[in-house]
């Protein structure tokens, strides 16, 4: 008894899909369309243009907004820039400390011609 009300009740579930899922259409394109028209993403995106556009200037972020909610990210763009940004900020750091260096070995060799220079005679 119970396999047949089990049995019954997986058969109207499995009817009930079907009907529902041939007799609608689903356009993903308008659904992606409507939820970001009621999240408000389009403005979203507007305002992360200007802070990302001078960290990574070849990155357009809606165009990866849309690659995302497809699931076709484009990971080689996103790393090649982090990587740029960050041989930026090290060929800076680099030259700061390199400037530093020659500032501390010209006090050094000025330090020492004053010192051999001072009367310590008399």
């Amino acid at each position: 008894m119970l396999k047949k009300i089990v049995l019954v009740f997986f058969i109207l579930i499995t009817i009930n899909t079907y009907v529902y899922s041939s007799t609608e259409t689903v356009d993903t394109a308008q659904i992606i369309n409507e939820q970001s028209q009621a999240l408000d993403i389009p403005s979203f995106l507007n305002e992360s243009e200007s802070y990302i556009k001078s960290a990574f200037p070849d990155m357009d972020m809606s165009s990866m907004f849309n690659s995302a909610i497809t699931g076709k990210i484009d990971n080689k763009t996103i790393w090649s820039s982090i990587l740029n940004l960050f041989a930026k900020e090290i060929v800076s750091a680099i030259k700061l400390l390199a400037g530093i260096l020659v500032i501390v070995v010209l006090h050094s060799i000025i330090k020492s011609i004053s010192d051999g220079l001072e009367n310590k005679g008399v």
